[in-house]
């Protein structure tokens, strides 16, 4: 591969790449310093959704990304049985 292969890097794609690496590192020193209290950051994802709309259901809880909706369900169990979430029935269901 010689240097005319490379794609080359506009001042666009270098600001792209600066915005996605500046994302990525938030995310891990974010996750970091939740772990260090004992949660995840699909916990505090889930924690956010229910702060911001009490009253949220599973399926809705199920649209955060990139979260599978059994590891929505465990997510949600997990912070009940921390004293940090309630799970209620609705319609005869949970």
């Amino acid at each position: 591969m010689t240097k005319a292969d490379l794609i080359p890097v506009t001042e666009a794609r270098y600001l792209a790449f600066l915005i996605m690496e500046a994302a990525r590192l938030q995310r891990t020193v974010f996750d970091r310093r939740v772990r260090k209290i004992g949660f995840t950051r699909t916990q505090w994802m889930a924690l956010r959704r229910v702060g911001d709309q009490p009253g949220v259901n599973q399926s809705e809880l199920a649209e955060l990304p990139p979260v599978a909706s059994s590891t929505n369900w465990k997510t949600s169990v997990g912070l009940s049985d921390a004293k940090m979430m309630q799970i209620v029935a609705s319609n005869g269901s949970i």
